[in-house]
């Protein structure tokens, strides 16, 4: 994430599932970054793919 979106790594570390969504048929996350400014950061579809498979994953382990 930190790569391929250009985050900082507090943005990155401070997203949850809650900051994922969908935007004009985009998945997209929304980041608090510097100076508490709030972004959609569009998610490319590897990205995307990877949170949910690791979301889905967590979810089957509970």
């Amino acid at each position: 994430m930190l790569g391929l979106l250009g985050l900082r790594i507090f943005e990155a570390c401070g997203a949850n599932v809650a900051d994922l969504g969908e935007e004009h048929g985009h998945r997209v996350l929304t980041v608090r970054g510097k100076g508490g400014k709030t972004v959609l950061v569009p998610l490319p579809p590897a990205v995307a793919r990877a949170i949910e498979n690791a979301v889905e994953d967590k979810h089957a382990a509970c």
